[in-house]
């Protein structure tokens, strides 16, 4: 799917039913608590955390980890659609299986619906943001929120279009995401940013090419 398309449901299809939600659990619309979550919102089943204050090694461990296991949960543990999904082979997942001790017969015994397991990725996100938000918010007003999540989570369901999001792809985005991270961390300075990251300063800097990252 192209990101003007995409832009274009958010926008029209996504953000409305936010709004929605919000104003009718809180009588009020909130524009900030609005824009987090759709930005947020917009590839929900592969949102993953990303710690740079762990070295790039053990971090892409982790990324690749959480990846095969958010692929394992909507495909039922099998192990085949995980690597078609991924657009790599069965043997570069069952590496990755092998390397990041994940437990594939969970999945297959967990034997979630794709539709319920993306509901929850989905519920999860929407929790989180919301919980940066309870400062703000009368209490009884953010229970109320948190009250309307699952069928929120549900009607923003039904309107993402399927994405595919191969390895290489997701790889991509963490490792930009990662590399941001670390050097805003460490004020931009790369000598100091390599050494906390357990890389050299001279693949930093062409990692920091590759993924065109520049100081904004």
């Amino acid at each position: 799917m192209k990101s003007e398309d995409l832009e274009k449901i958010m926008k029209e299809k996504v953000k409305p039913i936010i709004d929605e939600a919000i104003s009718s659990s809180i009588g009020i619309k909130i524009s900030e608590l609005s824009k987090d979550l759709t930005k947020k919102l917009r590839n929900p089943y592969f949102d993953f955390i990303v710690d740079a204050n762990i070295p790039f090694k053990e971090a892409k461990k982790l990324f690749k980890k959480m990846y095969v296991e958010r692929l394992l949960s909507f495909h039922f543990g099998d192990v085949s659609a995980v690597a078609r999904a991924a657009g790599v082979d069965r043997r570069s997942v069952h590496r990755i299986i092998k390397e990041t001790g994940i437990d594939v017969n969970y999945h297959r015994k967990m034997m979630l619906k794709p539709q319920y397991a993306k509901s929850m990725q989905i519920s999860s996100i929407i929790e989180g943001i919301i919980k940066n938000y309870e400062e703000i918010i009368n209490p009884k007003k953010i229970s109320i929120i948190y009250e309307s999540v699952p069928k929120l989570s549900n009607d923003i369901l039904n309107e993402l279009p399927v994405q595919d999001y191969l390895l290489k792809d997701a790889e991509t985005d963490f490792e930009r995401e990662y590399f941001k991270k670390a050097l805003e961390q460490n004020n931009w300075n790369k000598p100091r940013t390599a050494g906390k990251v357990g890389l050299r300063y001279e693949t930093l800097h062409r990692k920091m090419r590759e993924l065109r990252i520049n100081r904004g």
